[in-house]
């Protein structure tokens, strides 16, 4: 049976309820990075004096940290994505995969939206459209296709073990000051340090991003192609977990 459409069907219904959970609805899909970002930006722009130029500094901090708030979005509502479910499944069969899949499903389209308002301030701001904007869309599915990855293996595994939700919540704050939102990578002096961060998937696309958007420049594909061809893997591995344990996670919960 073809689940897509029960997907598509239950994430829609998840962004309906969020739109009316709030008096603003919609907006706080694109207030709440606004306000995060100024918060950063008076800590690391202002207080820390980061950059020299607070123009290019706000282009960077944005495009840095909207794709980073998708990926966290995205992995923290993964986590809780079968749990949340408990009833439900309680009461009808379904395949578990698609849960994860629906939380991914959500964030990306409150995500798109927001992204589309980035490029058009971008481009307002004095940073305009150029070529490499043609391999967006490479870099796009290279982060989603690592967000469905951990998606799949941290919603599988947090039912059997309710407490990785705060090892993942850790390790995001962690990723947040390592992986290049405040900070540009190039500008990494030890050789050590530096091939850390090579490892970091986040940090490369976030170096892909600002390549195309900061500088009009085209990405390094071959990371990308590596982080689509590890996430394929891991995701595979981690679907395969949660299909495994599909009659289980009822029981659990």
């Amino acid at each position: 049976m073809n689940y897509s459409d029960l997907v598509l069907y239950k994430a829609y219904a998840d962004l309906r309820i969020q739109t009316h959970r709030t008096y603003a609805g919609i907006l706080w899909w694109v207030l709440e990075p606004v306000l995060s970002m100024a918060v950063y930006y008076f800590v690391f722009g202002v207080i820390l004096l980061r950059g020299t130029d607070p123009k290019e500094f706000v282009a960077f901090l944005l495009i840095g940290l909207i794709p980073f708030r998708w990926f966290t979005s995205s992995i923290s509502c993964a986590a809780n994505s079968i749990l949340e479910c408990r009833s439900l499944m309680q009461q009808v069969y379904f395949p578990k995969t698609i849960l994860p899949m629906v939380s991914s499903v959500t964030v990306t389209c409150k995500f798109l939206i927001v992204f589309g308002i980035l490029l058009a301030f971008l481009w307002v701001y004095g940073y305009p459209a150029s070529l490499a904007y043609l391999a967006l869309p490479v870099v796009l599915l290279a982060q989603l296709a690592l967000i469905l990855a951990l998606s799949f293996g941290i919603a599988g595994v947090v039912p059997f073990l309710p407490d990785l939700r705060i090892i993942v919540d850790t390790f995001l704050t962690l990723l947040l000051f390592g992986s290049g939102v405040f900070w540009d990578v190039a500008s990494i002096q030890s050789e050590q340090i530096r091939f850390y961060v090579d490892l970091n998937p986040v940090a490369t696309l976030l170096t892909a991003y600002r390549s195309i958007l900061l500088h009009g420049d085209w990405p390094a594909f071959a990371p990308l192609f590596v982080i689509v061809a590890v996430s394929l893997l891991v995701s595979l591995l981690g679907a395969a977990f949660i299909r495994m344990n599909d009659w289980n996670y009822p029981k659990l919960t």
